[in-house]
């Protein structure tokens, strides 16, 4: 019998090792995912997180969390009810990696301002750590002033048809807002949140203090003869290339440092942790999407239109399971799925439906 040398057989040991994560998530993937109902319950809420075995919710900015007995308690002194605000819009939360804090976004105001509260966690209540503004970071230094958008060239085809050329910048108009609609842990106590009025990605220190970290580009697309007849455009300008504006207003981190966010027209973007540069993903997917980033670094995809949630693993993408209504999906410290299903606003027809909060497992 041969015998394998004793260096190979450390080596090839050593590779199943490194291989053995790999190996179990794609075993993972062959089975059927098992959706089940963790909690339900009469909730409207806006931001889901989970974390060491704890489920949290806002509402309106306010932080709850769910007790045993299954009632959410609110873990924070609530803010003035939403009817005293203007225009309130609450938004996203999230747990530090070590659920040490917590952290909770809300937009008012006549002019949306975005504020994000961070939290240190206990029980029975939240102690306010710090809370940081974008209205003045983004009316100041305006993060997307040197992105243009709209047609470009094509001049002569508009003036032809005697309209003004559909193109600008981030710097054009005086009135600025916020729409920070998600955040995600960064590194050192850290945050980050996707704002899609400012076009950009803040960044919140461990002192509450907001800068930003990075600013998504514009979208090219070409005009259809669709779109030209939609905006009134002559017919001259089909074929141009159109810029949009990028809209993020999903985001997510792994515990690895790669940054994932969602933007406008269902498009996939990964951040660069150090430099703040932003490569746009070549998966095409439909509708407002959902995120969530797994613990070998698998990044779960939710169509919120059509409830699929698929997988993107070494830069394949395939299928995972369907979902119905789904409204967020997140990932625990154990890699664990999850999801999140709030009650639609009352109807008198149907009356009062259920919230849910899903486990999403492999078995």
């Amino acid at each position: 019998m041969r015998r394998i040398p004793l260096v190979l057989a450390s080596a090839l040991a050593t590779l199943l090792l490194v291989l053995q994560p790999s190996i179990a998530f794609a075993a993972q993937l062959r089975r059927t995912p098992v959706v089940e109902t963790f909690w339900t319950g009469p909730l409207w809420f806006e931001g889901f997180a989970v974390s060491n075995d704890r489920i949290a919710v806002s509402r309106c900015g306010t932080p709850y969390e769910l007790e045993p007995d299954g009632r959410f308690e609110f873990r924070a002194w609530p803010r003035p009810e939403c009817w005293h605000l203007t225009n309130p819009s609450g938004a996203g939360n999230a747990f530090s990696w070590d659920g040490s804090e917590a952290a909770v976004l809300l937009n008012h105001g006549i002019y949306s301002h975005g504020f994000l509260s961070v939290y240190e966690t206990g029980s029975p209540s939240y102690t306010l750590r710090h809370t940081a503004g974008f209205f003045d970071l983004e009316a100041f230094e305006n993060p997307d002033r040197y992105s243009h958008y709209g047609v470009a060239g094509g001049e002569k085809c508009f003036a032809d048809a005697g309209l003004d050329h559909p193109s600008w910048t981030g710097s054009t108009g005086v009135i600025r807002w916020n729409s920070a609609h998600t955040v995600a842990p960064f590194r050192q106590h850290s945050w980050l949140v996707a704002d899609s009025g400012a076009q950009a990605v803040w960044k919140v220190d461990a002192n509450g203090t907001p800068s930003t970290f990075a600013v998504l580009p514009p979208v090219p697309t070409r005009v259809t003869a669709d779109l030209a007849a939609r905006l009134g455009w002559p017919a001259c300008a089909v074929g141009l290339r159109n810029y949009g504006q990028p809209g993020p207003y999903e985001i997510e981190t792994g515990r690895s440092g790669k940054i994932y966010i969602a933007g406008g027209g269902a498009r996939l973007y990964r951040i660069n942790p150090r430099s703040g540069a932003v490569r746009t993903l070549p998966y095409r997917f439909e509708g407002q999407l959902d995120l969530a980033v797994g613990r070998h670094g698998e990044v779960y995809v939710a169509e919120l239109a059509t409830g699929q949630i698929s997988v993107i693993r070494h830069g394949r993408i395939r299928p995972y399971v369907k979902v119905p209504d789904i409204y967020a999906i997140e990932t625990d410290e154990r890699g664990r799925l999850w999801g999140a299903i709030p009650s639609p606003p009352y109807d008198p027809n149907q009356g009062i439906v259920a919230a849910r909060i899903l486990r999403i497992l492999n078995r």
